[in-house]
């Protein structure tokens, strides 16, 4: 996703032409795959990071950043 981004703004910069056709296909695709990586990223920010913070608590772990401590 990341390179087909930059080469998408990478062939655009500064242009002074159309947006080709190279360039509407990246688009397309980054825009049909965007919501599914964003789904994703989701699922594991508040699912999987919040399993592992509560293990973490559990285990008396150190502080990390980000993570809220639970005053007992």
């Amino acid at each position: 996703m990341n390179s087909r981004l930059s080469t998408l703004l990478y062939t655009h910069w500064r242009s002074t032409s159309n947006v080709t056709k190279n360039q509407n296909v990246a688009y397309n695709i980054l825009i049909e795959k965007l919501p599914v990586i964003q789904k994703e990223l989701l699922r594991i920010s508040e699912i999987e990071m919040k399993k592992l913070e509560d293990e973490m608590e559990r285990n008396n772990s150190p502080w990390t950043p980000g993570r809220m401590p639970v005053l007992k």
